[in-house]
């Protein structure tokens, strides 16, 4: 259980979240990304963010209030830096609670829900290059083994 932060594929950042979260856990979470967030930023880098919630439990209220403040806070930030954000789903209870915060704060940029981490991968990479942004040799061709590495 818990969450870790992959940047070794930057400018894609992904995300993993494993099992139930503490309340501090997501405040921790979003520390970070606020963090990665304001790099990202001061070097005029684009982003595009995949948050893979495959295995994780469903967030509390606590934390949809939390991550919906956060959004309210960095949102013009997230306009500046994001590109958009893919989330890899496969529980029909976490949508409902993605939409949940998402209807009470739209993102600032595109998203999509996606139920695997391939196609999650897929979409950062075409928004990658959309913005005309070469994505990480790593990621695009080696994308299988990246698969398996994150998965494992």
């Amino acid at each position: 259980m818990g969450l870790e932060l992959i940047t070794e594929y930057a400018p894609v950042i992904i995300r993993q979240m494993r099992g139930q979260l503490s309340d501090e856990t997501v405040k921790a979470q979003l520390d970070g990304i606020a963090e990665q967030l304001a790099l990202a930023d001061r070097k005029g880098i684009k982003i595009v963010t995949v948050v893979d919630m495959a295995q994780a439990a469903r967030p509390n209220a606590v934390q949809r209030s939390m991550q919906s403040a956060w959004f309210e806070k960095h949102e013009e930030m997230l306009r500046r830096v994001n590109l958009g954000s893919a989330f890899v789903v496969r529980s029909q209870l976490v949508r409902g609670a993605i939409t949940a915060v998402f209807w009470m704060r739209p993102l600032p940029h595109p998203h999509t829900v996606v139920t695997n981490l391939g196609d999650a991968l897929d979409w950062a990479i075409d928004k990658l290059r959309a913005a005309n942004i070469t994505p990480p040799d790593r990621l695009v061709y080696d994308r299988a083994s990246a698969l398996l590495d994150l998965t494992a």
